[in-house]
């Protein structure tokens, strides 16, 4: 027996974020899809390179993004990873950046499936 369905995404805080405008949130979600991919390899660029300024800033960068629509475990690991910059360990950035990876493509299914049931 499975446990609940975890959302990636607070729906109604975010439906409420853009007024209940639908138009506005396909094209906010537009928007995010089409710059997320960029964001997250800038982090994975800092990471490989182990540059901490440009991690902490791709960290926050793409945490505001995650902020925009909601999204809470995103945001989390975003804070984590920029966290780690601050502090200079990279101890668990690799494995952060894996979750975050897998939270963010949760994260784009459900945009994708909230942005077309708005139509």
């Amino acid at each position: 027996m499975s446990g609940p369905v975890r959302c990636s995404v607070d729906v109604a805080e975010l439906v409420e974020r853009v007024g209940g405008e639908r138009e506005l949130l396909r094209e906010v979600v537009a928007i995010f899809l089409e710059e997320c991919p960029g964001r997250m390899e800038r982090l994975n660029d800092a990471i490989r390179v182990r540059d901490l300024v440009a991690l902490e800033l791709a960290a926050h960068s793409l945490e505001g993004c995650l902020s925009m629509f909601a999204a809470a475990e995103g945001v989390r690991l975003t804070k984590a990873i920029a966290r780690s910059a601050e502090s200079g360990d990279y101890t668990d950035v690799a494995t952060q950046y894996a979750a975050l990876g897998d939270e963010v493509g949760r994260i784009k299914l459900e945009l994708l499936n909230l942005a077309s049931d708005s139509r």
